[in-house]
């Protein structure tokens, strides 16, 4: 079972894009990338579940 989000990374990133030529894109751009890692790490837990459920 694939859980990869193409779709969400490419979103975040079309916003990272859209808000670089932005005042203050510095902190948007942190915002971002936590948001990113959080989409991972949910992502990763996924993951670690399913493989738990088939042991």
């Amino acid at each position: 079972m694939d859980t990869y989000s193409p779709e969400l990374s490419q979103w975040l990133l079309g916003m990272a894009d859209e808000h670089a030529s932005d005042t203050g894109s510095k902190r948007r751009t942190d915002e971002l990338a936590e948001l990113q890692q959080e989409a991972a790490l949910e992502e990763l837990a996924e993951r670690i579940n399913a493989a738990r459920s088939v042991v």
